[in-house]
């Protein structure tokens, strides 16, 4: 009988320690998909950035200046690395008004003068440059910015589509 009742006390110690195991394994496993949770409703820029920051500094970038070209107006936009908007302009900001916003050249003379003058947070900061239809300017752009704002990347994107040398439709007089 008492060899029986330690058979027992045995077997139900073997099955309490699976029991708690189990306990102490459902634990980790929830406080993981906690943490995962917290992950997933941060920011998915604000995660890497602070991933970058413990990681490797030779990767950061500081600010993100975009310069597009649309058909009737030119916008200089600046981030900083997060997405927070630290300065905007536009050619009517710079005094251009109706179909001399359109003149590319005069207005990209000034977004660049300011750049380089007026905005000297940028100095010496990596930055990346997004330009937006561009196009043949893209030169003249790097030229003037290089020698001041250090730029780690150059991206040109195209928004209008080229079509060819298919000519234009013509709209019927009515």
């Amino acid at each position: 009988m008492v060899q029986n009742f330690t058979n027992n006390c045995h077997m139900f110690n073997k099955i309490l320690e699976q029991v708690v195991f189990r306990k102490k394994y459902i634990k980790k496993l929830k406080n993981k998909v906690k943490a995962l949770k917290n992950i997933w409703k941060q920011s998915y820029k604000k995660f890497n950035a602070k991933l970058h920051l413990k990681k490797d500094t030779t990767f950061l970038i500081a600010y993100v200046i975009e310069i597009c070209f649309s058909k009737s107006n030119t916008l200089l936009q600046i981030t900083n690395s997060l997405g927070a908007l630290k300065f905007f302009c536009s050619a009517g900001y710079l005094l251009f008004k109706g179909k001399s916003k359109k003149a590319r050249i005069p207005v990209l003379k000034k977004i660049v003068g300011l750049l380089l003058k007026k905005l000297k947070f940028l100095e010496n900061r990596p930055v990346i440059l997004h330009l937006k239809n561009v196009g043949f300017r893209k030169a003249w752009i790097l030229k003037k910015l290089e020698k001041k704002i250090f730029l780690r990347t150059v991206t040109g994107f195209n928004l209008y589509s080229y079509n060819g040398c298919r000519r234009k439709k013509n709209r019927r007089k009515k």
